[in-house]
């Protein structure tokens, strides 16, 4: 008898591989599931032929095709295809026994020569392992004569360094292996290290512009442009634009492009609220010569500033029962008395100001400005509050 045992590697194999045991008189089959883990037996007049199907990488397939077994076809898998070549050829020859009218029980030449290939089989195969064993040690022995001999040359030429006084290169070159590995290791680790530099710089850096843009910001609220504008270059610094780390080793986010953009709106958006705050100073004068005085819109959306502006002197002084103040953090203007209608304009909690109208669940509203200007805007009636 010869056992096949299937590989572990092979689905369906891991825990329970298959086995087949082949005789004189026929198949032994253990398939994990397909007889719930218990052997059968197949003898040679119950198969009528048997294929294999071995592909390029991987474990052969091998199909009994049955007689009156109960099954079309019974299949094992996960074999090495030397295996299933011989489990094919010794099948072959105990059908073909049978098909020639000898009996499996007899022990007649069909028994003997089964077991005669069998033998020769399990020969060629101890053979084989031999030679294989052979050869692997003798590998093994050059490869150990190759490394003595290396060893020895570098020793010798260790020696030599030492004699000349060259102690460094004597070292370097005894341990060569080690230095190398060490250097591998060094490169690797500066590699990683600049990669978590550039990343934690480029983050410093945006965190830094950010907070300078919000400053910028409040600032343009507040009126002072010229100061404003002195911060914007700050956003202009050389070393922004030539950081070698605004971009990481994998060619993530730029930062410079981004607050490229951002500071050439804010210088125009300042230069545009200068130039209306320069109008607003100039419409008394015009009213003052009976000429009628210019609205100028604002171009500065963008940083919460107004869209139309209210002439100055338009409107009578209100009374005290119109002024409102602010009573959250920010309060946001409307273009009309519609949710859908919000600007990017806001005002600070305790700002005051001026309630002309009111609509729904809205306040139309004036906010005067510490330069003068008006901003004539519509707010949530839930912001605000009346003095």
């Amino acid at each position: 008898m010869k056992q096949f045992t299937a590989s572990r590697l092979a689905g369906g194999n891991r825990l329970f591989p298959a086995e087949i045991h082949v005789d004189n008189f026929g198949v032994n089959l253990k398939i994990p599931g397909l007889f719930s883990g218990q052997q059968k037996s197949l003898g040679y007049d119950k198969i009528s032929s048997i294929n294999i199907d071995s592909p390029l990488i991987g474990f052969s397939k091998i199909t009994f095709h049955t007689v009156g077994w109960g099954w079309d076809n019974i299949v094992a898998e996960g074999f090495e295809k030397a295996d299933a070549e011989e489990i094919k050829q010794l099948v072959q020859l105990g059908i073909q026994s049978v098909r020639q009218g000898h009996s499996n029980n007899s022990g007649g030449n069909s028994a003997t020569d089964i077991s005669h290939i069998i033998a020769q089989s399990e020969a060629t195969k101890a053979q084989a392992d031999l030679e294989k064993r052979k050869l692997d040690l003798e590998e093994a022995k050059q490869r150990q004569e190759a490394e003595e001999k290396d060893a020895a040359k570098r020793k010798e030429k260790a020696d030599e360094y030492r004699r000349r006084g060259k102690a460094k290169q004597a070292f370097l070159v005894e341990n060569q292996k080690s230095v190398i590995i060490a250097g591998v290791v060094l490169i690797f680790a500066i590699f990683f290290a600049v990669i978590k530099f550039s990343e934690s710089t480029a983050a410093a850096l945006d965190a830094k512009l950010t907070k300078t843009s919000e400053e910028v910001e409040d600032l343009i609220r507040a009126g002072k442009y010229d100061e404003a504008n002195n911060l914007v270059n700050e956003l202009q610094d050389e070393s922004t634009e030539q950081s070698p780390y605004s971009k990481n080793l994998f060619g993530n986010y730029t930062y410079t492009e981004y607050w490229k953009v951002k500071r050439d709106g804010y210088k125009v958006v300042i230069d545009s609220l200068k130039k209306s705050s320069t109008a607003q100073l100039q419409q008394p004068q015009q009213v003052a010569n009976n000429q009628p005085a210019q609205q100028i819109p604002s171009q500065a959306d963008t940083i919460q500033r107004p869209t139309h502006q209210q002439e100055a002197i338009q409107q009578p002084q209100p009374s005290n029962t119109n002024i409102a103040s602010v009573v959250v953090d920010k309060a946001y203007f409307y273009d009309a008395p519609d949710v859908s209608k919000k600007r990017k304009g806001y005002l600070l909690k305790g700002e005051k100001i001026t309630i002309t109208s009111e609509n729904g669940e809205f306040s139309n509203c004036t906010y005067t400005a510490a330069n003068g200007s008006h901003t004539d805007a519509w707010m949530l009636k839930s912001d605000i509050k009346m003095d």
